[in-house]
């Protein structure tokens, strides 16, 4: 299918530095030596976390890290939410939490080694928050061709994906419905979210993200 745009989006009322030397002997000494001087830089860690998520909601944070030398990085965590996974690969957090899950979760540390040097983010806290009054209502075209210029006759609904961070929409909302373009999403805590639409056909064929629109819930 082909690309569609979201429209008229409302708020509720609610560098690194390596080092070679090399030396060579000289006169009727016909040895040379040649002496290598290499340093291991530490890796680098960035990235901020949101601050709360709600019940019913995904939680996802990854962080991103470099090594100027290129060496294996692992990931390790402090204080991790017992209803999140962490990934000692990539160091992505996640987790979808419940009412038996609501609190503050804090003093939190994601930290990467290449094995001799390690960097870490400075600690943070996540809040599962049991209900929360944010809400954002999108509204969108209907697409009336596939992406060979055919005409679309099997539209069978469409998806909502949002998150905190475009380009990252862990969350989704499908209403399978054609005729319906426009959907409310409640439930969001205070932060700026961000939305795209698919559109689905009958045999599940999901077109591109719609183009992103945002909210500042407060």
């Amino acid at each position: 299918m082909r690309k569609f745009s979201l429209s008229n989006m409302f708020g509720c009322a609610c560098a690194v530095l390596a080092l070679l030397i090399a030396g060579c002997g000289s006169g009727s000494d016909d040895s040379a030596q040649t002496t290598s001087v290499s340093t291991d830089t530490a890796p680098t860690i960035a990235g901020t976390p949101q601050s709360s998520v709600s019940v019913g909601l995904i939680f996802g944070f990854n962080p991103v890290a470099d090594d100027p030398n290129d060496d294996n990085l692992v990931f390790t965590i402090q204080n991790k939410p017992d209803w999140a996974v962490f990934n000692m690969g990539t160091g992505i957090l996640s987790g979808e939490p419940d009412f038996d899950d609501v609190g503050v979760y804090s003093n939190i540390v994601i930290s990467v080694t290449d094995g001799s040097e390690s960097a870490a983010l400075p600690p943070f806290n996540i809040e599962v928050l049991g209900a929360a009054t944010g809400a954002a209502t999108l509204t969108w075209l209907a697409p009336t061709a596939n992406e060979d210029n055919s005409a679309l006759t099997d539209l069978s609904g469409y998806k909502v994906h949002y998150g905190t961070s475009p380009g990252d929409y862990p969350n989704t909302s499908t209403i399978h419905n054609e005729g319906v373009t426009s959907h409310m999403v409640e439930n969001l805590p205070p932060d700026t979210w961000y939305f795209v639409v698919t559109a689905f056909d009958h045999s599940g064929n999901e077109s591109e993200f719609s183009e992103v629109v945002s909210k500042v819930v407060l």
